[in-house]
């Protein structure tokens, strides 16, 4: 959420955690059913923190990557598309 109230178009914009210019994405690619589509590689992986640490950058967060599999809830809903 980029203001923290809505209704509020004068408050101030969060300012956000990380400057877009830090982001950088990996190539893995997992579906909806948990299935890898692109296995993450090393040698990306390795590379991408290298441009992190060559752009002065000089801690990365510890994330946990999680796939998550939501089983079939189509008998929930109906036979909708």
């Amino acid at each position: 959420m980029r203001i923290p109230d809505i209704l509020d178009y004068f408050g101030e914009a969060v300012k956000p955690l990380i400057e877009r210019s830090s982001v950088r994405e990996i190539g893995e690619r997992v579906l909806a059913d948990g299935r890898v589509r692109r296995e993450l590689e090393e040698r990306e992986v390795l590379e991408t923190v290298a441009s992190l640490v060559e752009a002065g950058i000089e801690a990365l967060p510890s994330v946990s990557s999680t796939r998550i599999v939501i089983p079939d809830t189509s008998s929930c809903w109906g036979d909708h598309p």
